[in-house]
């Protein structure tokens, strides 16, 4: 299988929440949601900017395999999965289409879809800017 590469690329900060795109090998692919930035605080911040490897694990919270960031400073269980509003998210990169303030819809249907793609491919890396 060939090599993934994920480019989130922050676009709309605010006090509590960070708008970005996520593009798939260099296409757009869904808005994302995460929290502002915090120190990388467990919990209640973004990850840091740079890059990471992500692997398909098993998620016992939502029952399925998902995208997890490997190698963040500090952090674990970083997770690409669906989520609405900031209140979703722990410190993880939610997806979906931003189609009114400060809310993620379509989430779910993001989600799977990119599950699909990643499924079977061990060289997968993102890139946060």
């Amino acid at each position: 299988m060939e090599k993934i590469s994920l480019i989130l690329n922050r676009v709309h900060p605010t006090d509590t929440y960070i708008i970005g795109t996520l593009a798939f090998n260099g296409e757009y692919f869904s808005d994302t949601m995460e929290l502002a930035w915090k120190d990388n605080q467990n919990d209640i911040s973004c990850v840091p900017k740079g890059s990471y490897k992500v692997i398909m694990m098993d998620s016992p919270h939502f029952g399925r395999p998902l995208p997890h960031l490997i190698g963040v400073s500090g952090r674990d269980k970083i997770m690409i999965h669906d989520g609405s509003f900031p209140a979703d998210t722990e410190g993880c990169i939610l997806v979906g289409k931003n189609s009114a303030k400060g809310i993620l819809t379509q989430s779910r249907d993001a989600s799977d879809r990119l599950n699909a793609l990643l499924a079977d491919c061990p060289d997968i890396s993102i890139t946060i800017i």
